[in-house]
């Protein structure tokens, strides 16, 4: 390290490429902090140009003083490849100096000949932090990442903005010039993670419906194989709830290994791509899952098992004793008879369950839509559309299936009908 502190420099990689100096060189910077610096500068009575542009605003002045310009002699402390979005983009060197030593590093280097060493001396007894003309704050360190990971833009700019209300409100929002660079860098990038996060989505709704498929097969085989010993059960005298449990279970040793192995697996993954992640944002991350990604890891794992046995317990609860100890009769029935009566008791609670739930999807499209619209809630308008798209989904594939057999009526005239009327009716049939 250098002898005096107030003398050590950072400098960015580039620059001491440029400059052939490493760790512990010394190196002359010319300087003009004159403007950053102006106060100090008028303490010291080094503003003899003002004079000249007398009937100027002090905006439009070109120049205020004829000695900007310090020369000083630095110590490189230490060389840094990346700034990770400290400083801005656009700088092509860098160099980074003790704030509290400024005065006295300029006050050194300013030109002798034209000013004295009473004013040198007053420009350096000047206090930095009373001459600041910027003052960079950073979001409190507890919720810092939570609001930089929003998908939400309007919420991270809610956030910012009061943030920086807290700050400025007691100074005087007309005193200050106050700028958020972080939400120009988040403003690139809103529609990016809302898309991220809508894909996301997609692809957890579309695994999610494989996986209660697989389970609800696997299942299904599993209770048509075992139809006759669940039978003997109910004779035997077990309870309904028992039956309903050991489906339940049954579902749960198919998802259990997999929940397992998937936060192993899951955890492993992000210890790779940890260290990747820390080397390109130059931040510190969390070695272990977070909580919430193995909440719902949880939630996925044993919920979808849970929705998958559903159907196979309505199943095994539904059957009838002597269809289910009768080993001699196959378990497919060819014909199906569902006698109705007309009378005022009959009640239908899948038409029921149907106009509730169109009716509950309709209104919240014609709540919701027009509120993400007045927001402008692009997150919660993707969702909207993606709710849709699977409406649009379900209705095609009942289409599809009220179509079906007219279409197979068409390619069977179209394809076989050059067919003996025998071979025309077994396809007909199968």
């Amino acid at each position: 390290s250098p002898d005096r502190f107030e003398e050590a420099a950072i400098i960015d990689s580039k620059l001491s490429q440029s400059l052939g100096v490493q760790r512990g060189d010394r190196f002359l910077m010319i300087i003009d902090a004159s403007y950053p610096l102006m106060q100090s500068y008028q303490a010291a009575g080094l503003d003899d140009m003002n004079a000249i542009f007398e009937n100027i605003s002090p905006e439009d002045k070109p120049v205020y003083t004829s000695s900007p310009v310090s020369i000083i002699s630095l110590m490189v402390h230490d060389i840094v490849d990346e700034t990770y979005g400290k400083l801005p983009s656009d700088d092509e060197f860098f160099v980074m100096l003790p704030y509290a030593s400024a005065n006295e590093l300029l006050g050194r280097g300013l030109s002798p000949y034209k000013s004295t060493v009473a004013q040198r001396d007053t420009f350096r007894a000047v206090d930095p932090n009373l001459v600041a003309s910027q003052i960079i704050f950073n979001f409190p360190p507890s919720d810092r990442k939570g609001h930089y990971v929003d998908e939400n833009y309007d919420a991270a700019q809610e956030f910012a903005y009061d943030f920086a209300g807290r700050i400025v409100a007691p100074v005087g929002f007309n005193q200050i010039d106050a700028t958020l660079p972080l939400l120009r860098f988040l403003y690139n990038y809103r529609f990016f993670s809302m898309f991220l996060s809508l894909l996301i989505w997609i692809i957890i709704a579309a695994l999610s419906f494989l996986s209660i498929v697989l389970i609800y097969s696997l299942l299904t085989i599993n209770i048509e194989s075992r139809t006759y010993e669940l039978g003997v059960m109910r004779m035997e005298g077990f309870p309904r709830e028992t039956l309903t449990w050991l489906v339940i279970v049954g579902a749960l040793l198919f998802a259990i290994p997999g929940w397992i192995i998937g936060l192993v697996l899951g955890q492993a993954a992000f210890a790779i791509i940890r260290t990747y992640l820390q080397s390109l944002l130059g931040a510190e991350l969390a070695v272990l899952l977070s909580a919430d990604a193995v909440g719902f890891a949880t939630l996925a794992g044993l919920g979808i098992p849970l929705v998958a046995s559903l159907a196979p317990v309505t199943s095994v609860l539904t059957q009838q004793l002597p269809d289910a100890l009768n080993t001699e009769r196959g378990r497919t029935k060819a014909i199906d008879y569902l006698i109705e009566r007309s009378d005022d008791s009959y009640f239908s609670w899948t038409i029921l369950g149907m106009g509730t739930a169109l009716a509950v999807f309709g209104f919240l499209i014609y709540y919701l839509f027009p509120l993400a619209l007045i927001n402008l809630n692009l997150s919660l308008l993707f969702f909207i559309f993606f709710a849709v798209l699977l409406g649009m989904l379900g209705g095609l594939i009942l289409l599809s299936v009220n179509f079906e057999r007219f279409v197979e009526t068409i390619f069977q005239y179209a394809f076989l009908f050059w067919e003996n009327d025998a071979v025309f009716l077994r396809s007909e049939e199968h």
